[in-house]
């Protein structure tokens, strides 16, 4: 076993650093978390504190400089004010996210993953340039930054690169794939929230725009097309043919923009282990972007926990993040197939969940944040599983349509919460909206137990698919002596 488990990695590795497209993907990802992981612990401040000034007629000193307990009501305001504002901003991104993401992971099938991925990331460096600016005109709304947090959702360059991956690596060695780029991720959010123990806030938003400014221009000059030449070759023949030239119709236009999306993400209504899939991943994406959106301002506003403390903890979850995505995955798939570890990770999810809501101090919200990174490895594992219901032709379908349906979740998550937490903030207690997270978690974790083990796609399930058995067996993916994962690497570099 000691043999296999040396051999699987090392084949998962000469995939991943031998494939140029992969190695790309990691450099983007990297510089881009950096850029966004060295602001995460300052952006609540910088919109609290304006909000506080703006709407509250604030004018002391930085409301980052008050402890908890004797915080000025304006700043408590604007904290709240900048939470709220943060859960409508991403549903607007997600809801970006819901109508673009299919038609543009299908697009890409066609015509290729580069200009989508270079398009995201060009709008990617928007919020980052609109935080410097907001620091140098002191009249500037918060409104502008979190219009340029939404923008990202009209591309989501993230489900095109897990596309990408697709393309260039076999299915077998797709999980511990992605969990590489995502411990590429997870080093910008261990490293990046530390700079602001070196530098001000001003000069890490510089910082920040310098680094996502980087992944974009590599990701020009640099990025490979990944889209297999045998789809390229048989798209031409398989493209619907152009309808004849009709007058234009307004309504039916708003209709088609409407509908398209959906029509595209019914691939996901496929199989039986998509639905499930798919329902566990909703409550996880739900819950997910609550964490992500609410937990610094949450901790920033009841449990006295400053910039540099989530610098610290920050760094911790990061390094453990890059540990369990990096080296543990794909011993933890061997050990307990894919199916276990996904259980297990929704699992982690809804106790992570419920630390975040009974957590009285520092200590617990620490603890809960290392177990987050467990959670984390839930996605990895949804899009590894979930690739296996689709040929490669429609990979990018496949990827756009699971991340616009998490976008739904995403948008709907955040303003879910924070109707909980403005109802019992001032009864149960203001951890109260974990609580009901963690029992959303929970629902997902029935939901991805009851992933069938092992099926097959029907012909009337997916009759336009022409790839049998496309859903594999998902407990173990154990190579053996006869079946090892270096029989599938490929041979040339995407």
């Amino acid at each position: 076993m000691a043999t296999i488990n040396t051999r699987s990695a090392k084949g998962v590795l000469t995939t991943f650093f031998g494939t140029k497209a992969t190695v790309a993907i990691l450099i983007v990802t990297a510089s881009l978390s950096f850029g966004i992981g060295c602001t995460v612990g300052v952006v609540p401040e910088i919109l609290s504190d304006r909000y506080a000034r703006l709407d509250h007629a604030y004018d002391g000193p930085s409301c980052s400089d008050w402890d908890d307990n004797v915080m000025p009501v304006p700043c408590k305001n604007g904290a709240d004010d900048a939470q709220a504002s943060s859960a409508i901003g991403t549903l607007v991104l997600n809801a970006f996210t819901l109508f673009c993401n299919p038609v543009v992971g299908s697009w890409s099938d066609l015509h290729g993953r580069r200009i989508p991925i270079i398009f995201g990331m060009f709008i990617a460096t928007l919020p980052p340039l609109v935080l410097v600016l907001m620091q140098i005109i002191p009249s500037m709304s918060p409104v502008w930054y979190y219009s340029a947090i939404s923008s990202v959702g009209l591309i989501n360059y993230m489900s095109i690169m897990f596309a990408a991956i697709s393309d260039v690596v076999p299915d077998r060695v797709r999980a511990p794939c992605f969990a590489i780029m995502l411990a590429g991720w997870n080093s910008g959010f261990a490293l990046g929230p530390s700079f602001p123990l070196l530098l001000n806030h001003f000069h890490v938003s510089i910082l920040s725009l310098v680094l996502v400014t980087l992944a974009f221009l590599f990701s020009c000059l640099f990025f490979p097309e990944t889209r297999p030449q045998t789809i390229e070759a048989s798209s031409t023949t398989t493209e619907e043919t152009p309808a004849p030239r009709e007058s234009w119709n307004g309504c039916r236009a708003i209709v088609d923009f409407i509908t398209k999306p959906f029509q595209k993400a019914a691939i996901l209504n496929r199989s039986t282990m998509l639905r499930m899939l798919t329902v566990g991943s909703f409550f996880s994406s739900m819950v997910f972007s609550t964490d992500a959106n609410l937990v610094v301002f949450y901790v920033e506003s009841h449990l006295n926990v400053k910039d540099k403390d989530i610098s610290r903890m920050f760094l911790v979850m990061g390094c453990l993040g890059i540990i369990m995505s990096g080296f543990l995955l794909q011993p933890f798939v061997l050990c307990m197939g894919e199916k276990g570890l996904l259980v297990a990770s929704f699992v982690s999810g809804t106790l992570h969940n419920f630390l975040y809501g009974v957590s009285k101090d520092k200590k617990g919200i620490f603890a809960a944040l290392c177990l987050s990174q467990f959670t984390k490895l839930n996605f990895p594992m949804l899009s590894s599983i979930a690739s296996k219901g689709a040929s490669k032709s429609e990979q990018g379908q496949l990827q756009g349509s699971l991340f616009s349906i998490n976008a739904l979740a995403a948008g709907a998550g955040p303003m879910l919460m924070q109707l909980v937490y403005d109802k019992t903030k001032s009864s149960i207690g203001p951890g109260t909206m974990f609580v009901f997270a963690a029992f959303l978690y929970l629902i997902g974790t029935v939901a991805v137990a009851c992933i069938p083990i092992e099926t097959s796609i029907d012909d009337d399930e997916s009759p336009q698919s022409s790839t049998p058995n496309l859903e594999e067996p998902l407990p173990l993916l154990v190579p053996t002596e006869a079946s090892s994962v270096d029989e599938e690497l490929p041979n040339e570099d995407q």
